[in-house]
């Protein structure tokens, strides 16, 4: 081992890095709202909540897409109770239905082989879109040439 530079075994450990901060905060006020309305962790406590939580998730999706057909923005769709985006509930209802079904998920997935697997297909994506692997468009594409 190297004295400069250190090892951490963290390759199969879920990468948070990855998580879209900015949004999730939007679903953290749904839930200081639903907190604030019903009580802390209320949600554990439904009856049937699996089943509710994906009824309320589908139900908060179709108003999504009745907004978007009324041509509004996802921005501008907003629940009508909290007056928060509505999107943010679909994530709340989401993650409620996932937690029920945490002792059944396994806690690590082994996805070694979807870099591999993909290669040829991003490939052959960038190549239509005349996108480079850096996802910047090349000079034909940007010039609208083939």
């Amino acid at each position: 081992m190297s004295d400069t530079v250190g090892v951490k075994f963290d390759i199969s450990k879920p990468k948070f890095s990855l998580l879209p901060w900015e949004a999730l905060v939007q679903a953290v006020w749904v839930l200081m709202f639903g907190e604030a309305k019903y009580d802390t962790d209320n949600w554990k406590k439904i009856e049937d909540a699996q089943r509710r939580y994906l009824d309320s998730m589908q139900r908060h999706a179709a108003d999504v897409f009745v907004g978007l057909a009324e041509g509004k923005k996802v921005h501008e769709i907003l629940d009508s109770q909290s007056g928060m985006p509505t999107l943010a509930h679909v994530v709340c209802c989401a993650l409620f239905a996932l937690w029920f079904s945490r002792g059944d998920l396994p806690k690590t997935y082994d996805i070694s082989w979807v870099r591999e697997h993909f290669r040829a297909e991003r490939e052959r994506y960038f190549a239509a879109a005349k996108i480079n692997a850096d996802g910047n468009a090349t000079a034909a594409s940007a010039t609208g040439e083939p």
